[in-house]
């Protein structure tokens, strides 16, 4: 009677293990059953950056056009999350947010940026899901410069590289720095000893430019379609590999010099995003790319649309980090 009563609390004891682990470890099929409801519940877009810049521009648009063409079904909350160059954001995110499929960012070159700056994460502590856009910077003086074109400024750099003063809207690293010394370097300038005033965004810097208190400023094409409209400056050269259309700028390439800057934007996931997350996002960004809505909306910024797969997305990343990193480190910018 004693071994039976011992055989039964022993297969008792294994059918709780056996339950216990199967309730610990979710099977295929219940992955799969999440994807298939997935999303059941708003989905929260981070820009990482304050109202108006460049990431929540994005953010928003992507919300708006994604709704307008119906191809998400819930809610696409847009929240801003400043400080750091997106630094602030993502050490919140990365120690609370680890597996999160409700929680997606955009972000651009400053994630790689921040890394060859000694950050301690980088897009490898998160999940590529794809890049969307690209954007440009673009090289601008005063309508009534003395400087007509970009090689009449490289010439005048190389004669006194600190005769120029170059303005930017970022500081020193950042992605209009980053634009001009790159393009610099080409020419065959010590670009460590360029005279590169910072400023706190675009606005600033047309301001200081129109002041005549810079030279050149290095900004992004967007900031300064009100100025070229209004005749108040000319635009040098663009940071593209190609003309943009609707721009009648020639490139820094055809200027003479083989250099071009990307400031890509994309979208990322947490860490250990689900699978079946990202194949979502990934599939219906591809989708929103290609809508009439969305053409329009990079029509309209004088974006260009640069879609690439999570698997290509994150390639490119690594190319990327490699240019940043080689540029900022001979400008002894890393750590």
């Amino acid at each position: 009677m004693k071994k039976k009563s011992g055989l039964i609390a022993l297969i008792g004891l294994m059918l709780i293990l056996l339950v216990t682990a199967c309730g610990q470890q979710p099977t295929k099929q219940t992955q799969a059953n999440e994807g298939a409801d997935y999303p059941n519940k708003p989905v929260k877009i981070v820009a990482p950056s304050g109202t108006g810049g460049g990431w929540d521009t994005t953010a928003r648009l992507m919300s708006k056009v994604m709704g307008e063409t119906k191809l998400i079904k819930v809610g696409l909350p847009v929240e801003n999350i400043e400080g750091g160059s997106g630094k602030v954001f993502l050490e919140g995110f990365l120690k609370n947010n680890v597996g999160d499929p409700y929680t997606i960012f955009v972000n651009s070159p400053p994630i790689l940026i921040n890394t060859a700056q000694g950050f301690k994460y980088s897009y490898k502590d998160v999940t590529p899901i794809a890049g969307i856009i690209s954007e440009y910077d673009s090289f601008v003086v005063p309508a009534n410069s003395k400087y007509k074109t970009l090689k009449e400024v490289m010439d005048a750099l190389k004669q006194n590289p600190a005769s120029v003063k170059i303005g930017g809207g970022s500081a020193p690293g950042g992605m209009d720095h980053l634009a001009f010394m790159a393009a610099a370097k080409k020419a065959g300038i010590e670009i460590t000893k360029i005279n590169y005033v910072p400023f706190q965004g675009g606005g600033q810097v047309m301001t200081a430019l129109l002041g005549n208190n810079i030279d050149l400023a290095s900004t992004g094409i967007s900031e300064v379609q009100g100025q070229m409209q209004a005749g108040t400056v000319r635009m040098l050269a663009v940071t593209s590999a190609q003309r943009i259309e609707g721009l009648d700028v020639p490139t820094v390439k055809e200027a003479g010099y083989d250099a071009t800057f990307d400031i890509w934007r994309g979208f990322f996931g947490a860490k250990d995003m689900p699978a079946y997350a990202k194949k979502y996002w990934e599939d219906n960004l591809a989708k929103m790319v290609k809508t009439p809505e969305w053409q329009q909306v990079v029509k309209n910024q004088k974006w260009t649309s640069s879609y690439r797969n999570s698997e290509e997305f994150t390639k490119f990343l690594g190319e990327q980090t490699q240019v940043i990193s080689n540029l900022m480190k001979e400008l002894g910018l890393t750590k």
